[in-house]
């Protein structure tokens, strides 16, 4: 197994409605899960609820 690891962030994300709006290392971890996969990530969520999931832009 490869192991990384990733500064974290302290900052409430579960009103965050866009990706664009996560905190900047939320973004670089989703992106760095990304690149690791070699894979797209098209949603994540950021609480239990249909709202709380952000769709990921391309590109």
């Amino acid at each position: 197994p490869v192991y990384k690891s990733f500064r974290g962030w302290k900052e409430k994300t579960s009103d965050v409605r866009r990706f664009r709006d996560l905190p900047p290392r939320a973004q670089a971890y989703v992106r760095a899960v990304e690149r690791l996969l070699h894979t797209n990530v098209w949603m994540v969520s950021v609480g239990a609820r249909r709202d709380q999931t952000l769709a990921v832009p391309r590109g």
